[in-house]
């Protein structure tokens, strides 16, 4: 929650692979009165006023740009999810399926709306989730474990932005995010909990088990052998939902040396995971504001094929339809002799001219 912003799947409609998943994904939806399609393009000040409207957009956009590194050939090691990032660990992780994945992020928006909660809020804040709870008031919980200098509070509106004001004044960075009035991953959401686990029991009858892969942020290490544990399960989504975020316990299983990619509609964990992981490659596939989102996602896997795998751009593009006519020009070897003597010619230029065509 948080990496939403205006028009941020209009961009990246122009990949064949993503494109054809929000079609899908947008048809799973439409029974639900919900225009997918429109959420991930429309840039107008209401884009985002219904907590829905966030839920199925960040999901569909990850659903999406999985489809894409699975088909460019990036195969994870690890995957690991922070907050709603676990329904899209468990799509990456083969346990639901694309359409499971999207409702499970419209049961966790629905349910939020069919429950009674208090006005709420949570904010960001500079300190690590023990450092933080020593000054912690009593009615505010720590809901995500970040980093050792970062962690997020979750409790009633006013004692948050009360506290966010307290630790502003003494020199902690402190700031509150917009969660649609919502305490998440706190004592004040758990009303939530029957409404949106019966919504995802109707849809997952038959939960899988989780590979080894997927190290989780929402069982604590204690927990983590019981059956329920093991099992993408409406049970274990509703304790994600529920409970605190051990996204720093998580960071320790990553490699020094391993590429770290982030899937989501803007890099927003980027800070916190380049000061905890300060070794590893990593690689936003998104930016928020981004005016050439396809170009940035290039780019994103051109450092992945440095860095790690080298990816199959090929399935990015619409197959070319042969045979061209045979009077079709070769513009190849023109490239490679006229590039190296260009004298700091426009090269596109120069071929131009050999083949007696318009520029490029």
């Amino acid at each position: 929650m948080g990496s939403q912003w205006v028009g941020m799947g209009a961009g990246l409609m122009r990949i064949p692979i993503f494109a054809e998943t929000i079609e899908r994904l947008h048809a799973v939806l439409e029974p639900k009165e919900l225009d997918l399609k429109k959420i991930l393009t429309e840039t107008g000040p209401d884009a985002f006023d219904d907590i829905l409207k966030s839920f199925v957009g960040i999901a569909a956009c990850q659903i999406a740009l999985t489809n894409v590194m699975t088909a460019i050939g990036v195969v994870p090691d690890g995957i690991i999810g922070h907050s709603l990032g676990e329904q899209a660990c468990a799509y990456a992780d083969g346990c639901l399926t694309e359409e499971q994945t999207v409702l499970s992020a419209w049961a966790r928006g629905a349910a939020c709306k069919d429950a009674t909660l208090i006005k709420g809020m949570m904010a960001a804040v500079g300190l690590g989730y023990k450092d933080v709870l020593p000054r912690l008031p009593p009615t505010i919980d720590v809901a995500c474990h970040n980093s050792s200098t970062s962690c997020t509070l979750s409790g009633p509106a006013e004692d948050v932005e009360l506290f966010v004001k307290q630790l502003s004044d003494i020199g902690v960075f402190a700031k509150t995010v917009d969660v649609a009035s919502i305490a998440y991953h706190s004592r004040y959401i758990q009303t939530v909990a029957p409404f949106f686990q019966e919504r995802v029991e109707s849809f997952l009858p038959k939960p899988k088990r989780r590979s080894s892969k997927w190290v989780t942020t929402s069982v604590p290490l204690d927990k983590q052998d019981e059956d329920w544990a093991r099992l993408c399960s409406a049970e274990y989504l509703t304790n994600n939902l529920l409970s605190p975020v051990l996204f720093e316990e998580a960071l320790q299983h990553i490699p020094q040396q391993a590429v770290v990619i982030e899937i989501a509609p803007h890099g927003l964990l980027q800070a916190i995971l380049k000061r905890a992981l300060p070794e590893p490659v990593h690689i936003p596939l998104t930016r928020r504001g981004e005016t050439n989102a396809a170009r940035f996602l290039l780019d994103a896997i051109g450092k992945i094929s440095c860095a790690s795998t080298v990816c199959d751009l090929s399935v990015l593009y619409p197959d070319t339809e042969f045979p061209v006519p045979r009077a079709t020009p070769s513009v190849a070897n023109l490239a490679i002799l006229d590039v190296e003597n260009a004298d700091n010619r426009d090269p596109y230029k120069i071929i131009a001219e050999k083949v007696r065509c318009p520029s490029f």
